[in-house]
C-alpha cells in the first residue's frame, strides 16, 4: 500500500494542466481519504479497432444521456447500429443507472451519465455509474466488456482520471475491460518488428499472427538459438542476433479484431496499436511506462511470461463455473418464492448448508465453486421479481387475442388490507391455462365502480380486449353480482356477450350453513369450549398432557374460523374424538357445560353434525381443482341432492342404524330420527334453491355422439353436430382429450357449434 504522500504526488498528474491546479474529483478524494494505491490489478487494455465487430460473448457499451438523444461521434454509431430507443426509454432508468439491451445474445450497455445530451457529466456521476456497471457485469456474469473512451470526447473529461476509475472498480473482477479507439491507419505493416536493431532492451508482448494470439519476447541484446520461424508468415529467416521468441499461449479475447498483430505488454497488460510493432515504439513504451525495469535481464521477463500464462489458465478455469451461477441463483429464488420463505434464508441457511454437504460428500474444491453463486438478500429479491415479471409477461402474451373467462374475488389479509384477486382461464392450443392474472390492492372503497376501475385499468395497460371476455365468475355480494350497478353489470357494458355465473363453491357453502336452532346450539357450545381451552396457554398444555396420558390419537383441539368453509367440520370431528378427554378436563376445571359431553342427546346431535359436515366437506373439495367446468360441477351437485334422498330413506328404513352416518348409528335410537330427517329435508330445500338451473339442455356438449341437439340450434349448428356425431375418428379422439380440449381442437373445422360450446 502506498503512503499518503506518494498517492498525493501521483494525483498531481491529474490535477495539473497548463500549470493550473484544478479541484480534486470525488474519485481522487476517495483515493486520498482511503490512502489507496493507484496501481490497480484489473484486466484492462486499450485497443485500436472496431468495437462493433466483436462477437456476441463480448458486451459493449457507451455513455448516454437520460433522454437517449445523440449528437455525433460514437453515440450516433450506437444508435444506427442498434436503434432501440423506445425500448430503452421504457426501462425508465435514472442517472447513474445502467440501461441495457440483449440482442442476439450480446449485451449492449448504456451508461446514463447526464440528463440531456447537451449537458456535461460530473465526475461524481461517472464514479457512480462505473460502480453500478461493475455490479451489473458481476450479476450477469459478463466476462469481457468493451467500451470507447467514455466521457472524454465531446464531454471533455480527463481520460486518465476515468481510466483509473475503471481500473479501480474492475480490479479483482471476473470482467475484462477493453477500451477501443478507431484505427487511424489501416495500412499498418505486420512485420515491422522484424527490423529490430542491436542493443535494444528486452520487451515481452502479445501478438496475433494468422488469427492466433501468441506471447512474444523481444530481446536483441543477446544471441538466442530458439527461434520459431514458422510463425512468421512470408518472411525469410531472420538473423540470430535479432532474436524474436514467440511462445504458444492461446487466448481468444481479441480474435474478433482484424488479422493484425497487436503487441501486449505483460507488465501492464496494455494492448498497443498494430503500428506499435516497431522497435522504437516498443522501446519507448518500456522506458516511459516501466523505466524501473529498463535494465532487467531477459530471465526476468521469461519469469513474468510464465507467471502471466499461469494466471490466464487459472482465470479460465475459475470462471467456467460461475457462468452458470446466475441460473442456479434464479432456481433457488424460485423455490424460495414457492415455499413463501424470507429472502435471507438463501444466504443464511441454503448456501452454507449446500457448501457443507458438497464439501463433505465431494470435496472442498467443488464446494468453493458454490461460493460464486449470488445469494444475497437483495439479489434473491431481484431474482424473484424478475421471475414474477417474466411469468406475468408470458401469461399476458399468450392471453392477448384469445377468448377468456375470469374469476374475481375480494379478500382481506391479516393486516385488514383489502385486495382484488383475479384468475383467468383460456385455451392455448388444446391446453387449458388457469393462472392468477393479478392481485391488486384496493386503496379506496370496495364499491362496484372501484373494483371495475382496478380491473379495467389492468386490461387497458396490458392491451387485453374486453370483447374477448366470455365469462365472469364472482360471489353473490351485491357489489359483485348486482344486475344494474354491480361489477358484472359494468363489465357487461364492455363485453356484451359475457355470461356471469355465481361461484358454485360459494353457493354450496351458503346452502349448507343453514341449520336448526338445536343443532346451532350444539355448535356454539363446541366453539366456546374450544376457545376456552385453546386461548389459554396453560390450560392448552394441561389438556394436551391429559390427552397423552389417556392415549388419545390427537392431543390438541382445532380453532374455528367461520370464513374457512372446511373449518366447521374439522372442529366438530376433533371435539367428538376427544369428548371423553374434554369431559374429564372440564369437569376438573369446574366448567359449566362439562356434563354436556356425556349427555346422550348432546352426543347424538354432535355425532350427526360430524357426519353431515364430513359429507359437505367432501362435496366442497370435489368442486375445487383445475380444468373443471360447470357441467361437471353440476353433476356433482345433482348427485349430492340424490344422496340426501337416499340418506333420508335409509334412516327411516333402518331405524337410524344405517352406515350412511358411521358415528351417528351407535347413538341414534328409534325415537331420535326426527332431528336428522328434518335437517336433511331442509338441506335438500336449500340446495334446490341455490342450484335451480337445468343442465340437460347442455348434455350434448358432454356427449355429442349420442345426445340430440337442443331445439334452439340453427340449421348450420345442427348439421355440424350431425357431422361430428357421425365421425368415427372424432369418437376415438374424444376419449383422449379433455372436454374443453376436444371442442377446441375442432373449432376450425366446425366453428359454429364449437363457438356455442
Amino acid at each position: 500500500m502506498m503512503t499518503s504522500k506518494i498517492v498525493k504526488s501521483k494525483l498531481n498528474t491529474y490535477t495539473q494542466k497548463k500549470n493550473t491546479l484544478k479541484p480534486l474529483t470525488e474519485f481522487q478524494e476517495f483515493l486520498l481519504h482511503n490512502n489507496t494505491n493507484k496501481t490497480f490489478s484489473s484486466d484492462y487494455a486499450e485497443i485500436t479497432g472496431d468495437i462493433f465487430s466483436l462477437n456476441a460473448d463480448v458486451a459493449i457499451g457507451h455513455c448516454v444521456s437520460k433522454c437517449f438523444t445523440t449528437s455525433k461521434e460514437i453515440a450516433t454509431q450506437f444508435e444506427a447500429q442498434f436503434n432501440n430507443k423506445d425500448k430503452l426509454i421504457n426501462q425508465r432508468k435514472n442517472i447513474t443507472e445502467v440501461s441495457h439491451l440483449k440482442l442476439n445474445g450480446q449485451w449492449i450497455l448504456y451508461l446514463i451519465t447526464k440528463n440531456n445530451h447537451y449537458e456535461k457529466p460530473t465526475y461524481s456521476n461517472i464514479f457512480k455509474i462505473l460502480e453500478n456497471t461493475k455490479q451489473f457485469c458481476t450479476e450477469n456474469q459478463i466476462k469481457t466488456l468493451a467500451l470507447p473512451k467514455i466521457c472524454s470526447g465531446l464531454d471533455k473529461k480527463q481520460w486518465d482520471i476515468i481510466a483509473d476509475m475503471i481500473r479501480f472498480f474492475f480490479q479483482n473482477s471476473i470482467t475484462k475491460i477493453r477500451i477501443f479507439t478507431l484505427p487511424k491507419n489501416e495500412n499498418t505493416k505486420k512485420s515491422d518488428i522484424l527490423n529490430t536493431k542491436c542493443g535494444q532492451r528486452v520487451l515481452s508482448m502479445k501478438v496475433e499472427i494468422d488469427g492466433t494470439e501468441k506471447y512474444a519476447i523481444l530481446d536483441t541484446g543477446s544471441n538466442l538459438s530458439c527461434i520459431d520461424y514458422s510463425l512468421i508468415k512470408n518472411k525469410q529467416p531472420i538473423k540470430p542476433k535479432e532474436n524474436i521468441i514467440i511462445t504458444g499461449a492461446d487466448n481468444t479475447e481479441l480474435k474478433q479484431l482484424d488479422n493484425k498483430e497487436r503487441p501486449k505488454c505483460i507488465i501492464c497488460l496494455k494492448v498497443l496499436a498494430a503500428d506499435s510493432m516497431v522497435p522504437n515504439k516498443l522501446k519507448r513504451h518500456l522506458e516511459t511506462n516501466h523505466s524501473t525495469l529498463n535494465n532487467k535481464s531477459r530471465d526476468f521477463f521469461v519469469r513474468q511470461l510464465a507467471k502471466l500464462e499461469k494466471q490466464s489458465s487459472s482465470f479460465v478455469k475459475q470462471t467456467s463455473v460461475p457462468s452458470k451461477a446466475p441460473l442456479a441463483s434464479y432456481k433457488v429464488a424460485f423455490r424460495i418464492a414457492q415455499c413463501k420463505k424470507p429472502h435471507t434464508i438463501a444466504e443464511e441457511l441454503i448456501l452454507p448448508s449446500a457448501i457443507d454437504m458438497v464439501s463433505t460428500l465431494i470435496g472442498e474444491s467443488v464446494a468453493n465453486q458454490l461460493k460464486n453463486i449470488p445469494m444475497s438478500n437483495n439479489t434473491i429479491s431481484r431474482r424473484i421479481q424478475d421471475t414474477s415479471d417474466n411469468i406475468n409477461d408470458q401469461l399476458i402474451d399468450k392471453l392477448r387475442n384469445k377468448n377468456f373467462a375470469i374469476q374475481l374475488d375480494e379478500a382481506t389479509d391479516n393486516n385488514k388490507d383489502a385486495y382484488l384477486i383475479c384468475y383467468v382461464r383460456f385455451m392455448d392450443g388444446v391446453d387449458i391455462i388457469e393462472e392468477l392474472l393479478f392481485c391488486k390492492s384496493i386503496l379506496s372503497g370496495t364499491k362496484a365502480k372501484d373494483l371495475f376501475d382496478i380491473t379495467n385499468n389492468f386490461m387497458d395497460h396490458n392491451n387485453i380486449k374486453w370483447e374477448n371476455c366470455l365469462g365472469v365468475c364472482t360471489d353473490g355480494a351485491r357489489a359483485m353480482s348486482g344486475q344494474y350497478g354491480g361489477l358484472q353489470a359494468l363489465i357487461r357494458q364492455k363485453a356484451p356477450e359475457m355470461i356471469w355465473t355465481h361461484c358454485l363453491i360459494h353457493r354450496e357453502a351458503l346452502a349448507s350453513q343453514n341449520i336448526s336452532c338445536s343443532l346451532n346450539c350444539v355448535l356454539e357450545i363446541v366453539i366456546k369450549v374450544v376457545n376456552y381451552v385453546k386461548t389459554r396457554p396453560v390450560k392448552a398444555r394441561f389438556f394436551q398432557k391429559l390427552c397423552e396420558e389417556m392415549g388419545a390419537e390427537h392431543t390438541t383441539l382445532l380453532f374455528y374460523c367461520n370464513s374457512r368453509w372446511l373449518s366447521k367440520g374439522n372442529v366438530l370431528s376433533r371435539v367428538f374424538e376427544l369428548r371423553q378427554e374434554l369431559y374429564s378436563y372440564l369437569n376438573e376445571e369446574g366448567y359449566n357445560n362439562s356434563k354436556m359431553f356425556v349427555d346422550s342427546d348432546f352426543v347424538i346431535k354432535l355425532a350427526y353434525l360430524c357426519d353431515i359436515f364430513e359429507k359437505l366437506n367432501s362435496l366442497n373439495t370435489s368442486l375445487q381443482g383445475k380444468e373443471t367446468h360447470i357441467l361437471q360441477l353440476y353433476d356433482k351437485i345433482v348427485a349430492f341432492i340424490k344422496k340426501i334422498n337416499l340418506w333420508k330413506r335409509k334412516l327411516t328404513e333402518e331405524n337410524g342404524k344405517t352406515t350412511c352416518f358411521p358415528l351417528l348409528k351407535y347413538f341414534l335410537g328409534e325415537n331420535d330420527l326426527e332431528l336428522p330427517l328434518k335437517h336433511l329435508t331442509n338441506l335438500e330445500t336449500h340446495f334446490m334453491k341455490y342450484f335451480p338451473e337445468e343442465m340437460k339442455q347442455y348434455y350434448w356438449i358432454k356427449d355429442p355422439f349420442t345426445e340430440k341437439p337442443p331445439s334452439n340450434f340453427t340449421i348450420t349448428e345442427e348439421e355440424q353436430l350431425i357431422d361430428i356425431s357421425s365421425d368415427s375418428s372424432l369418437r376415438m379422439q374424444f376419449s383422449s382429450y379433455s372436454l374443453l380440449g376436444f371442442w377446441n381442437s375442432i373449432k376450425d373445422e366446425y366453428p359454429e357449434v364449437s363457438n356455442k360450446v
